[in-house]
């Protein structure tokens, strides 16, 4: 389960975007599942949330949402204190959820998200979780609302200095 956590984390540091991370994600799935099963079966709480996070993309991009909002919320259920991780996982599990047009489940999870990374300082969890509840509050059509959430995302990641993501949020701006 260390291994394959390792091996995801490295291919989601390298940028899943590129293909070669992802056909050897999906070479490994069954492996992949088997450590996710391994570590709900031992009570390994955070090396599944590790996993859970190296694997949004790849849940994603290959169209497994289902399957990876499913795993997002079992280990989420295991109790355990705030941290960066769980802070994280819910905000990958609302994205999931929000790409599948759940857009409850999606607002309740990254609200919790935002909750959660700001008691705990989290500015980066905290900005994308904004973020993408900017793009849940557009899609229910409340402009004025989402353009609040993007505005205060493009902040933080100024502050944060991370040039990708304030152009994400423009977009988000734009989008609006």
């Amino acid at each position: 389960a260390t291994f394959f956590t390792t091996l995801a984390e490295r291919a989601a540091d390298r940028g899943l975007w590129q293909g070669r991370g992802l056909d050897r994600l999906a070479a490994e799935h069954a492996n992949l599942l088997v450590a996710l099963q391994w570590a709900a079966a031992h009570r390994q709480t955070d090396l599944g949330l590790r996993l859970c996070a190296a694997l949004q993309v790849y849940w994603y991009q290959r169209a497994s949402l289902t399957e990876g909002r499913d795993w997002c919320e079992l280990f989420l259920a295991h109790e355990g204190p705030s941290s960066a991780l769980r802070a994280r996982i819910l905000r990958v599990a609302g994205h999931l959820a929000f790409f599948q047009g759940d857009l409850a489940i999606a607002e309740s999870q990254l609200r919790a998200s935002i909750a959660m990374a700001e008691e705990i300082g989290d500015d980066e969890c905290r900005s994308n979780a904004l973020h993408l509840l900017g793009h849940v509050t557009l899609d229910r059509r409340d402009a004025d609302a989402a353009e609040e959430l993007f505005v205060e995302a493009l902040a933080l990641r100024r502050a944060i200095g991370n040039r990708e993501r304030v152009a994400t949020s423009l977009f988000g701006l734009g989008r609006t």
